[in-house]
């Protein structure tokens, strides 16, 4: 079996800081001027940004790994989803974030969307093989 940690790893944190920094942009453009208002807001976009550009962001890091793996090409891009879902559960934990059902919904979410890129491109050599 051929997995790339080495690059499972890079796209998983690139993954969870692609996240946050959407996150971040979005309250920077437009979030609240008022400092007392902005932890508010963060958190209530923060509910639907983190899972959605969660989600995108290991579908294509699921694609990048899964591009440059011979074969286990499903796998790797599972395991993107699995480390990056890892990495959220730790942050979660460290900040004391008390447990919500949206956190589980989310990192399947994002082991989800990594297997999905896993799959496209175990799906594009099937197809260009034939």
């Amino acid at each position: 079996m051929n997995v790339h940690w080495i690059r499972i790893l890079i796209a998983a944190i690139a993954s969870e800081v692609g996240a946050i920094l959407v996150l971040v942009a979005l309250i920077a453009i437009f979030g609240p001027s008022d400092p007392d208002q902005i932890q508010q807001y963060a958190e209530t976009l923060g509910r639907w940004v983190g899972p959605i550009s969660g989600a995108c962001f290991c579908f294509l890091g699921g694609i990048w790994v899964a591009r440059h793996a011979r074969d286990s090409v499903i796998v790797n891009g599972v395991m993107v989803g699995i480390a990056t879902a890892s990495i959220d559960i730790m942050l979660l934990f460290v900040s004391g974030t008390p447990f919500q059902i949206l956190f589980l919904i989310s990192n399947c979410g994002r082991i989800a969307a990594a297997c999905l890129g896993g799959y496209l491109v175990w799906r594009n050599r099937s197809v260009n093989k034939s």
